[in-house]
Formats: C-alpha cells, structure tokens, sequence
C-alpha cells in the first residue's frame, strides 16, 4: 500500500485538471479541518469531552455522540465510512456504517437524541456562517488592497491618502 505523501503527491496527478488535483491534495487536511469541527460541536451539545468520543468506552451518553457525529461527518464531508471511523480512533469502516445507521433510527424513535441531533447541526451551521464571513472580511481588506495599487506598464502606483507614490519597474526583466 502507498503511503500518504505519494498519495497526495502534486506529481502523482500532473495529468487532472487543476481543480481536481486541487480537491485530492487538500482531501486530507480540509477533511480533517471540517471532521476537528463536526466533533467539537458534538463535545459542546452531548457534554461529553473530545476523548470520551473518541475513546471506546460504551456508556450511552458517549455512544449518543458518536452516532451523531458519524452521521453529521457522512452528510457533511465526502469522506467515507472507513476514514470516518479511523477518525474516530482506529475503528472499522462497519462500525461507522453501524452507526450512521443507528443515528438514523434514534433521530426517528429517540426525541431527546434527536433535538441534540438538530441542535449540533445548527452550531455547525452557524460556525460555518462565522467562518464564511470572517473570510469575505479578508477578501474585502485584500480587494481595498488591490484598489491601493495600480500597475501600468511600467509604472507601480500606490495610492495613500498622504500622497501617491510612484515606482518605475525595472527594465533587466
């Protein structure tokens, strides 16, 4: 089996567009990222601490969570059920297949499982509003940036509100 960095390798896809080549090679980390997020916001709802779901301890409180986050991380991410359940600490992919199936059938037959169900899904979205608008504040301050400067052909100008200055490219390129 290959490890993970010949995987991910920009090499190894040279022949995908670059949008694809773009989705393998972040695959790992953005899915991590979304994954860290969807268990944070299950600790936060279910009361439970990063390492009780994580763990393998079988209490009903931490299966509860577990559930729940195997069926958020299924309908949240593009992962599959088998880098779900490593996630989850070295767990078989019919475990987390299990799972989702069992948080299925909770959200319809356990009310209390299912308003903390709706309630992590509603802290995930609002996270990720809070995320979506933190990162249109950078795109707004890079965009004034850019109004900042403008390039001629040969001539860089910076517009302050002192002063403009002007930079002359140098001609060696």
């Amino acid at each position: 089996m290959e490890n993970e960095e010949n995987v991910t390798s920009p090499w190894v896809y040279a022949g995908l567009k670059q949008r694809s080549r773009l989705f393998l090679i972040n695959r790992h980390t953005s899915s991590h990222a979304d994954l860290n997020g969807i268990l944070e916001c299950c600790t936060i709802v279910f009361s439970a601490s990063r390492d009780d779901i994580l763990g393998s301890c079988r209490k009903h409180e931490f299966a509860l969570a577990r559930h729940a986050f195997v069926k958020l991380a299924r309908d949240r991410t593009h992962e599959s059920y088998a880098v779900i359940a490593e996630y989850l600490g070295k767990r078989n992919h019919a475990t987390a297949v299990n799972s989702f199936k069992q948080a299925n059938v909770l959200i319809e037959t356990y009310p209390m499982f299912r308003d903390k169900y709706e309630m992590t899904a509603k802290l995930l979205k609002k996270a990720e509003t809070i995320k979506e608008a933190h990162n249109l504040e950078k795109l707004s301050e890079r965009l004034e940036l850019i109004k900042k400067f403008k390039i001629d052909d040969n001539v860089i100008e910076y517009k302050n509100n002192e002063e403009n200055i002007k930079h002359k490219r140098s001609e060696t390129a």
